[in-house]
């Protein structure tokens, strides 16, 4: 699982199925702030509470190499159109 923008809904989602922490392997996030100094990332600040249910939750949380999961996500497309499966 991906999260590339605050986590409200993935917080629904562990409100609704809390199974569903342990049934997802990672969730990736891109929350991180190269600015010095320049407070709480734009996501994670937009919704806190999110941020504690998913993190609270068990599931194993990661933060994302935006390249490498971008260019994986486009590799396993272009796999998926050549075996005409997409």
């Amino acid at each position: 699982m991906a999260g590339i923008g605050p986590l409200t809904n993935l917080a629904f989602a562990l409100r609704r199925a809390p199974a569903w922490a342990t049934a997802v392997r990672t969730v990736c996030l891109t929350a991180g702030n190269v600015a010095p100094h320049a407070g709480p990332e734009h996501n994670v600040a937009s919704d806190v509470t999110a941020v504690r249910a998913v993190f609270g939750s068990g599931a194993r949380v990661v933060d994302a190499d935006v390249p490498a999961v971008a260019g994986e996500i486009l590799r396993r497309i272009a796999a998926a159109c050549a075996a005409g499966t997409a």
